[in-house]
């Protein structure tokens, strides 16, 4: 039932995006880890204390996560350049 399913949705974003979709999920995986890094570098204590609010999650662990996703988009941007036939020109 899953494999159906996952190979539905890879159809379909053949279809809507064609070869181009691998390359927007890696790019855009590269992009979140980086603006995840950034947004836990900054001190956002003052403004949550306005709120009454804290986090569950310390700077160097929204950093890590940051990174960890960064480098999670950059491998799939060498697995689809590795595997992406289609692609490639002569």
């Amino acid at each position: 039932m899953f494999k159906t399913l996952w190979e539905k949705i890879k159809a379909w974003f053949k279809a809507v995006f064609g070869p181009v979709g691998s390359i927007i999920n890696a790019r855009l995986t590269m992009l979140a880890g980086l603006a995840t890094g950034a947004i836990g570098l900054m001190d956002w204590s003052p403004l949550l204390s306005l709120f009454g609010s804290s986090t569950v999650f310390n700077k160097t662990q929204v950093i890590a996560l940051g990174s960890i996703t960064f480098v999670k988009g950059l491998f799939d941007e060498l697995i689809r350049r590795r595997n992406a036939t289609d692609l490639k020109t002569a």
